[in-house]
């Protein structure tokens, strides 16, 4: 969206400007080679200087779209070098950055003994999180993960489970386990976590059907089920991403982590774009006409 309206299709009359927006912000900041650029947006190739004019001409669009009445310099919202093209993430507001950014908070005030605001920060990092960021983009890049978020949101998920217990309200940490193993149904210390939170709330009979939920799933992929007393483990080690690391034991978490990128909030009347369709799924551009390459 730019200043809190979502662009309509007939608004961006390039696909391939979108696409080149899709692109970059999977990169979340990083510049990529313009060359790359090319050969992903014509993978059927031609003359590279007919190619480069292209991508100028796209370039050109994407930034109309972003900043339609010529607000700000011409490289605020995409940087643009001699052979390479990012996309400033100051300037442009992603959801998966500011997911990070709640997630990487929360942690930090786990660490802190802030369980309260931990709660809530995390709480926020859940609710945004819509699916896998750019799941659907078929442009792979080397250094770009587009299952960081999942990672990252199975363990706010158990994190919010655990400070959930630890207060005594297990239906809402059962509501956060069973989100995430939704997403990660074979996670053997997902289900760990699920039976052994029902058995310390005295629920032994549902404790023995999540035990069989997860015999079956075991077996499903041909792996052996572990007893049940196997699966309590009094301390599991993770990365919480972002250069994080967290220590789940019975009682306690303690977290070491790197936070997010800052995020910057400017005012009028400076343009705000905001990549929500970036976070998740992207709907395809119905009725966009990509301009000739000759066009500027």
């Amino acid at each position: 969206s730019v200043d809190g309206v979502e662009v309509p299709p007939a608004g961006w009359r390039s696909r391939k400007a979108r696409e080149l927006l899709r692109i970059l912000a999977s990169r979340r900041g990083r510049a990529v080679a313009r060359e790359q650029l090319g050969d992903m947006l014509w993978p059927e190739g031609g003359d590279a200087g007919r190619v480069g004019h292209r991508l100028s001409v796209a370039l050109s669009t994407l930034r109309r779209v972003l900043d339609p009445h010529r607000l700000v310099p011409v490289d605020y919202h995409i940087i643009a070098a001699p052979g390479s093209l990012a996309l400033d993430v100051a300037h442009v507001e992603l959801d998966v950055e500011e997911f990070f950014a709640e997630a990487a908070h929360g942690f930090r005030l786990v660490e802190q003994g802030e369980t309260a605001h931990a709660r809530a920060a995390l709480a926020l990092a859940d609710r945004r999180y819509q699916g896998d960021f750019l799941a659907d983009e078929p442009y792979v890049l080397v250094g770009t993960h587009p299952d960081e978020a999942r990672r990252v949101y199975l363990r706010v998920g158990r994190v919010l489970a655990s400070l959930a217990s630890r207060a005594g309200e297990t239906d809402e940490a059962l509501l956060y386990l069973g989100r995430v193993l939704e997403l990660e149904p074979y996670d053997e210390g997902l289900h760990g976590d699920l039976i052994w939170t029902l058995t310390a709330a005295g629920r032994h009979g549902e404790a023995a059907q999540a035990y069989e939920r997860y015999a079956k799933a075991m077996s499903a992929i041909g792996a052996p089920p572990r007893a049940r007393e196997e699966l309590r483990v009094d301390s599991i080690t993770f990365h919480a991403g972002g250069g994080s690391s967290i220590r789940m034991t019975r009682h306690l978490w303690t977290a070491g982590l790197t936070s997010g990128r800052d995020q910057v909030v400017y005012s009028a009347p400076l343009p705000s774009v905001s990549l929500s369709g970036a976070f998740g799924r992207c709907q395809p551009v119905e009725g966009a006409e990509d301009l000739d390459e000759d066009e500027a």
